[in-house]
């Protein structure tokens, strides 16, 4: 057994909204049962508004589930189109009674989506107050007419007491990180220690990371929660072998 705290056993940390975070935690533990995995939301989201009116636009468009959460047992005009991003979004939209249309890529490819059809009227983008990027304005630039409204805010959290006697400790983590500003402050709060593994949703997530030279990253293919689960996995299984290796050495 090595004495090396850089060779302890890894724990994943989940660092996504509480609702978020539980339901990547139950699925992970579904596939890997033996892991430590601690949960310590880096943001909260609180709404601040009730559902629009949406009896004035011709489609709504969301880029998170959060948006989506908003109109949970409220009634959805009949028909209504939305644009989403991503399958959990996706089906929750249409649970709630929107008629979806979806990319399972990025935001970036969703606006290529709703140019490439015919018109819609005014599109309505419900958004938190933290986003990258204007949608509603780059559509409403290229003949799209879109107006954007913040519902809902991302309000930064402190990483919990479990999670910093682990970082003094020297612990590892495996750290699914989904957004640029989760990744941000994280780092704002600890530095991970040698060792631990990111596993990010897209290269802008993972950018603030590549000035360090201890960790282990993968930024997957496509931004879903599915390869996202699969990577941190992978990234579990990979450092059971090496403490394997440690306690054979």
């Amino acid at each position: 057994m090595t004495d090396n705290p850089h060779d302890q056993a890894a724990m994943i940390l989940l660092t996504r909204p509480q609702r978020g975070s539980e339901r990547f935690c139950a699925i992970l533990r579904k596939h890997i049962p033996k892991a430590k995995i601690l949960i310590s939301p880096l943001i909260d989201i609180e709404y601040i508004c009730s559902p629009p009116d949406l009896s004035d636009y011709g489609g709504v468009i969301f880029t998170s589930v959060h948006g989506v959460e908003l109109f949970k047992n409220h009634d959805v005009p009949k028909n209504m189109p939305c644009f989403s991003v991503g399958p959990r979004t996706a089906q929750t939209a249409s649970d709630a009674g929107f008629f979806v249309r979806t990319s399972d890529s990025d935001a970036v490819a969703m606006v290529k989506m709703i140019l490439s059809y015919p018109n819609f009227g005014k599109l309505l983008h419900i958004r938190g107050e933290h986003s990258r990027g204007d949608v509603a304005q780059y559509l409403s630039k290229n003949g799209c007419p879109c107006e954007g409204l913040v519902v809902y805010t991302q309000t930064a959290k402190s990483l919990s007491t479990h999670v910093m006697e682990a970082v003094l400790g020297g612990v590892p983590f495996i750290l699914p990180l989904f957004s640029p500003r989760t990744a941000t402050l994280l780092l704002e709060q600890i530095t991970p220690a040698p060792g631990s593994h990111i596993v990010a949703m897209s290269k802008s997530v993972a950018e603030p990371f590549y000035k360090f030279d201890q960790f282990g990253m993968t930024v997957v293919d496509f931004p879903r929660s599915d390869e996202m689960l699969t990577a941190v996995c992978n990234a579990y299984k990979a450092t059971q072998r090496l403490e394997t290796r440690a306690d054979d050495d």
